[in-house]
């Protein structure tokens, strides 16, 4: 990651020819060379300019607007973009990877988070395949729910409107923002089956899930109840629990009233209120029994609640416990009914509501305090609307008896930040019962028929196997525009044991978009390997995604989806909203800025490019430098790495470096101790040239003394003589003349700048462990500047060092 932001400020364009009239990336040629490439800098003065071989380039440095677009689309044509994902399929390979694609919402163009996905993604991807893997990446869309139906429809008035009629105008949508969400992902340059993309409005795809649903009805995991819901009644439809978003709000339009002085009379426990009974503050007679509960505490409120059994997830229990009656008494539209009277009847009971009961309170005498809060309220996170809870007969999933094996399972996934799966098994912890039923049109439809007399449902694996082949040849769609006899033909109805198909009319809710996409793994991982490689998605999709695929796998197979979960965060606002390193998954900037340049800036602009510019043996070893920065990030900026490899030597015509593989590093270059060498030479160095702030270090002559031991024989490696004005040590040091020794001299000039230092060797993975010390003395340079190599080394200022005298003797 580091590289990929120091090739990314290396140049900013993209220009390409044809394979073939590509030059190499680096020639040599002197420096009077009339016919030089352009974009060089200054050329050398002096008499012996023509004889310095510096690097030339034909690789353009700059390009901006439109030139800059044109050329990153002649990358993508001329070095295949769209035919790799095809290629490596083919190829042969021994190891399988797959990425299973969680599936965008169709419902507007591509923004900046799908880009943040795609782009990680695809760097996993490129990854794999230059390491040699086979890859499966099958884009997907997740085109059924209410967001779509909702722009679909606009202002219009959908009285009128037919479920199909619906349903053509929501299908048409997504497929429009399909069309343009796939045109920029091909646009950034991803590496998809664009080909075989997956689509949960497709009747394969829809038939596979309700071979899911029909499998975990079969085992009662799926039942109709009536309970309880998060309801929205903006959109009149119950809202999934785990999306929620929790607003905090202050209460307004309340004064503080308590007028009376109160004290403790009597103390007591909770216990000896239970079997008691209490009077109702605005219903004359009518008394109210007192319950034991659980979630009832001191840490909040005043330890005694109401219960309402429709309206709380925690009522209900209580309810169900004490076989306490369930009436509904809000209706869909979020208004109080006619069973709570005339004077609410009608009204909301989020608005207008809450001040008539206050003020009923007030006239029975019973509103003992009223005054201004802050409260945190659950929101619908589509709408953003608040939701009421209310009771309604909806079908549900038993998330209670899956969660243990969920959890199970979720031990052998990897997580990446290991801190989201405690997030993920939180969340398991808390879901008792995941409502999937839906009261809208565009959706897959719960494939159950409920009899006209008494409305009990005809749902068995006879049923739901023959929908899910009707849906398989003929789309969902065939809910609505197929007769009830294709539904329920003859020989379902005797193998169910049912009436005649007049007897019973079709379901109108559909399945929350949660287990569509949820049941992806069923719909298109290979049969071979249900299971994904990894799954990439933001953090949001720990309570979506991540969390349905994993309660719908196991209920079906008993494992996990995926093997490797890697949670990512969110493309950050100007503002930093939504900030968040408790995932550990945000990159600090400072780390790009600060230390991805260290390689490119430190280690070869300032160092070592300074030592070799006058060779042309260096060659090889930019060569392969240059190879191995460009792949390395090349899964990160596939043009610019394509457009490198493109005017690099040494391949054929045609290639590309995606079809060429990974790093391949030669055994040649594995020197053992060579490195911790050039680390202990290194460290001498930044001890020299700190002693001499603002100086150039070719001005001075150098002796470097280390005791007796390792660290002087790992020295001695890059310089065999005492002194030497061209070992390797001398070039290291970027001085002019290195003496080594055990121990300084006694007779030092008085000009002589020292420093000291100490260095750690580790060997053979620490086994061999031994700090060392040394001292250098700089003096300045005794010898003339060599007027073509610039170093202190000639006898005289109008000689040539003997090196250069031998370099042009060469030449000539």
């Amino acid at each position: 990651m580091l590289l990929c932001h120091v090739a990314a400020l290396a140049r900013r364009g993209l220009s390409i020819r044809k394979v073939s009239a590509f030059r190499p990336a680096l020639f040599f040629s002197s420096a009077g060379d009339a016919a030089a490439a352009p974009g060089t800098g200054a050329q050398p003065p002096g008499k012996y300019r023509h004889t310095v071989l510096l690097p030339r380039t034909q690789f353009p440095m700059k390009l901006s607007g439109q030139k800059l677009l044109d050329a990153e689309l002649r990358i993508q044509r001329e070095c295949d973009f769209d035919q790799l994902y095809t290629w490596q399929r083919e190829r042969k390979a021994k190891k399988e990877f797959c990425l299973h694609d969680g599936p965008p919402y169709a419902n507007g163009d591509a923004h900046v988070g799908h880009a943040l996905n795609k782009i990680l993604k695809d760097i996993q991807n490129r990854f794999e395949m230059l390491r040699g893997r086979k890859v499966s990446y099958v884009p997907g869309w997740d085109c059924h729910g209410l967001p779509i139906e909702l722009k679909a429809l606009g202002e219009v008035n959908t009285s009128h409107l037919s479920p199909l009629q619906i349903r053509k105008k929501a299908r048409e949508f997504a497929e429009s923002a399909i069309v343009s969400q796939r045109a920029a992902f091909q646009r950034w340059g991803v590496m998809a089956d664009w080909e075989k993309c997956y689509y949960t409005f497709n009747g394969s795809y829809e038939a596979a899930q309700l071979r899911v649903f029909q499998d975990m009805h079969s085992k009662g995991l799926i039942y109709q109840d009536y309970k309880p819901v998060f309801w929205s009644p903006s959109s009149r439809r119950c809202d999934n629990e785990q999306l929620l978003l929790v607003a905090t709000e202050r209460i307004t339009g309340l004064n503080t009233t308590l007028s009376t002085e109160l004290q403790n009379l009597a103390t007591f426990t909770g216990s000896d209120l239970e079997g008691g009974v209490c009077q109702h503050p605005t219903l004359s007679g009518k008394e109210v029994p007192l319950l034991p509960a659980n979630h009832v505490t001191m840490a909040k409120g005043t330890g005694l609640v109401h219960t309402a059994p429709a309206h709380g997830i925690e009522d209900y229990s209580v309810a169900t416990q004490f076989n306490l009656p369930v009436e509904c008494m809000v209706d869909e539209e979020g208004r109080f009914t006619e069973a709570v009277g005339a004077e609410l009847q009608g009204q909301s009971v989020l608005k207008e509501g809450t001040a008539t009961v206050i003020s009923m309170l007030r006239a029975a005498g019973a509103l003992l305090k009223e005054e201004r809060c802050v409260h945190s309220y659950p929101y619908d996170w589509r709408s953003k609307t608040p939701v009421v809870i209310r009771a309604s007969k909806q079908w549900f999933i038993n998330t209670g008896s899956l969660k243990d094996a969920a959890k199970e399972v979720l031990q052998k996934v990897r997580v990446m930040p290991e801190s989201a799966r405690a997030s993920l098994l939180a969340m398991l912890d808390r879901r008792t019962y995941w409502c999937i039923s839906r009261q809208r049109s565009w959706g897959v439809p719960i494939p159950v028929f409920y009899h006209t007399q008494t409305g009990e449902p005809l749902i068995n694996k006879h049923t739901v196997a023959h929908i899910a082949n009707v849906f398989a040849e003929k789309g969902s769609d065939s809910w609505w525009a197929e007769p009830l006899e294709t539904l329920l033909p003859p020989d379902v109805l005797k193998k169910s044991k049912a009436g005649k198909e007049t007897d019973y009319e079709r379901g109108q809710d559909v399945l929350d978009i949660w287990f569509d996409s949820g049941t992806s793994w069923a719909a298109v991982l290979q049969a071979a390997d249900p299971r994904a490689d990894v799954y990439v998605e933001g953090k949001d999709q720990l309570g979506g995604w991540f969390q349905s695929s994993l309660l719908t796998s196991v209920a079906v197979r008993n494992k996990a989806p995926y093997k490797k979960l890697v949670v990512h965060g969110f493309v950050l606002c100007e503002n930093g909203e939504k900030m968040s390193k408790s995932l550990g998954n945000v990159v600090d900037p400072d780390v790009i800025v600060n230390g991805g340049t260290a390689f490119i800036t430190r280690e070869l602009s300032s160092f070592y490019f300074s030592i070799i510019k006058d060779r042309r043996s260096c060659q090889t070893v930019l060569e392969e430098i240059l190879d191995g920065v460009t792949r390395s990030v090349a899964p990160i900026l596939p043009h610019l790495a394509e457009e490198v490899y493109q005017h690099a030597p040494g391949h054929d015509e045609g290639e590309t470096l995606f079809r060429s593989g990974w790093i391949k590093s030669s055994s040649v270059w594995r020197k053992p101790g060579l490195e911790e060498a050039v680390e202990g030479a290194c460290a001498i160095r930044d001890s020299f040239l700190s002693s001499i702030p603002g100086c150039n270090s070719a001005e001075y002559d150098l002796t470097i003394a280390i005791e007796p031991g390792l660290f002087f024989e790992l020295m001695e490696s890059l310089q065999e003589e005492p002194t030497s004005t061209t070992s390797q040590l001398t070039e290291l040091m970027m001085a002019s003349r290195t003496t080594l020794t055990n121990a300084l001299p006694r007779d030092l000039p008085s000009d002589t700048v020292i420093s000291t230092g100490k260095f750690l060797i580790n060997l053979e993975g620490g086994i061999i462990h031994e700090e060392s010390m040394y001292s250098v003395a700089a003096v300045p340079a005794s010898l003339s500047r060599c007027p073509r190599c610039r170093r202190y080394t000639s006898e005289t200022p109008e000689c040539l060092c003997p090196r250069c005298q031998t370099v042009i003797g060469n030449t000539n």
